[in-house]
């Protein structure tokens, strides 16, 4: 399945570009043994996002997703299955994100996170929470003026609502 998202007033910007800059990401819902997930707490920007992020030269989804969950969350994981694909329409500097969507699990003890000089700018926090509750979350926080969390939420949501479905129907 895919979500494409566009921009909610498409006149207040540039048309999109006819061959737009791609960035290519992976995202995760990641459990841990007692079926709690990890989610980004994004606490200088007060809402929350999956682990996960854009791809680095020569990584394929999910090396490159592997890399991201073992920088953000501290933890080796299995991915285990693809649930979802998310396409973002961003006409305010006219690129295409493209990131895609897994359920993984941890492997063995849960590390230090290495959060970059971004995150730690924006005072990432690591947070284990029942996957509902994450909904949840980022369900109260969809009402945004903020144009780039506007495409995250939305991502989110997609992303977890297929993991959960997934997940329902006994991956």
């Amino acid at each position: 399945m895919i979500t494409k998202i566009y921009d909610k007033n498409p006149a207040a910007y540039a048309p999109f570009p006819e061959t737009p800059d791609v960035r290519r990401t992976s995202r995760a819902v990641l459990l841990d043994e007692e079926g709690r997930m990890a989610v980004m707490f994004i606490a200088a920007k007060g809402y929350h996002k999956l682990p996960g992020g854009g791809l680095e030269e020569g990584e394929d989804h999910t090396s490159g997703l592997a890399r991201e969950l073992k920088e953000e969350t501290g933890c080796r994981a299995d991915v285990l299955k693809h649930v979802h694909t998310v396409e973002e329409y961003r006409a305010k500097g006219g690129f295409l994100q493209i990131s895609q969507g897994y359920i993984a699990k941890v492997v063995g003890a849960k590390g230090a996170t290495a959060f970059d000089a971004g995150e730690v700018r924006d005072d990432f926090v690591l947070l284990w929470l029942d996957p509902k509750d994450v909904l949840e979350r980022l369900e109260a926080e969809a009402t945004t003026h903020d144009y780039s969390h506007y495409f995250v939420n939305s991502r989110e949501r997609a992303i977890l609502k297929a993991a959960l479905a997934e997940l329902d129907s006994g991956l």
